[in-house]
């Protein structure tokens, strides 16, 4: 089964640290997170209070990444990540065209107070494959954003997804996110919510 649980900022464990970096960027290979490092991750995504951060792990590995962020908290870590940036210019010549493309084209959207951003959703397909339904683990996932948006008084959840991850893209229909916005490069869906229990 799956056991989502809250990142807690007052443990400071480096192996759980390290595993949900890795877990992110080897599964997120666009992330901006593999240019900005694993320290920057470490101050400003699992001990700031900019995002809540949620993980599955099952036999020591984390299988399970969910980041929510809102509106006001997503332009505090865009000023962080371009500061952080353009004190590290070389990061920006070494992959240029892949930050041109976050910014440009993936650039902060201003939504209402009353929506969270998932800004970020992993799953290890193969891993719940042996062992839950693909059925039990979109309802159980989809369960914990309803509860979250309620604890949080949201209405909706908002996200986006690279064209071309076909994977996203079928996990986004099957459990009804809707399309408002596109571009060449991304998708942005929303899905609203009603009132559910808390997690």
């Amino acid at each position: 089964m799956i056991k989502i649980v809250n990142f807690s900022k007052n443990t400071n464990d480096d192996s759980l640290n390290y595993k949900l970096y890795k877990f992110m960027t080897t599964n997120l290979k666009g992330t901006i997170f593999n240019i900005l490092g694993f320290n920057f991750f470490c101050k400003n995504i699992l001990y700031n209070d900019l995002v809540d951060l949620f993980y599955d792990k099952q036999d020591e590995d984390v299988r399970l990444l969910i980041i929510y962020i809102n509106y006001e908290n997503e332009k505090k870590l865009t000023s962080k990540i371009l500061f952080h940036l353009l004190k590290n210019p070389y990061k920006i010549i070494l992959k240029f065209y892949l930050l041109l493309s976050k910014f440009f084209y993936h650039k902060t959207m201003k939504y209402e107070s009353n929506t969270i951003q998932l800004l970020t959703l992993i799953i290890d397909r193969e891993y719940y494959k042996k062992k839950i339904s693909l059925d039990l683990r979109d309802k159980t996932i989809d369960n914990f954003h309803q509860a979250y948006v309620k604890k949080k008084q949201a209405a909706k959840i908002i996200a986006s997804f690279p064209i071309k991850n076909v994977a996203a893209a079928k996990y986004y229909s099957r459990n009804n996110f809707n399309i408002f916005l596109k571009n060449k490069l991304y998708n942005f869906i929303e899905k609203k919510y009603g009132n559910v229990n808390k997690y």
